[in-house]
């Protein structure tokens, strides 16, 4: 996926943001963003899934001291989803990016079509098996293997 000069300034313009926010919380991530020039998208428990400003889609393992020196290009069908869906709820301009239900797509048991996991607050940090999205792409892995 290539990104348009719009959509490239825009990601740029949410890195510096992001960058100059400060939140202590994610403070851990600058140093990686700053120098791999990509916008978070989702924090998993070991990696945390960002966009380059070409639009391209990567991981970042910052819980393996080795890993830490580079990133790689995501790949895998589902954690794309995932990292597009959660990235379009904090920043607005991508959600022309996430994909829609494919005609084999089939909705999720777990969240009943919600993308929500069901009795939990909408500001959970806490996202369903489908990602978020409310649909599933049956015989898929949909392991979240960045926990």
């Amino acid at each position: 996926m290539l990104a348009t000069d719009e959509l490239a300034g825009r990601i740029r313009a949410r890195i510096e943001e992001y960058l100059s926010s400060r939140a202590q919380r994610f403070a851990w991530s600058f140093e990686a963003v700053r120098r791999f020039e990509f916008l978070p998208l989702y924090f998993g428990w070991t990696a945390l899934l960002g966009m380059c400003p070409d639009a391209s889609l990567i991981l970042w393992e910052h819980e393996d001291e080795a890993a830490r020196a580079w990133i790689r290009e995501l790949n895998d069908p589902f954690l794309r989803r995932l990292a597009l869906a959660q990235g379009a709820k904090r920043y607005p301009e991508l959600e022309s990016l996430v994909p829609v239900r494919p005609a084999n797509g089939e909705e999720c048991e777990s969240c009943g079509g919600t993308g929500r996991i069901l009795g939990l607050p909408e500001d959970s940090n806490v996202i369903c098996y489908c990602g978020g999205l409310g649909w599933v792409i049956p015989g898929e892995r949909r392991e979240v293997g960045i926990r």
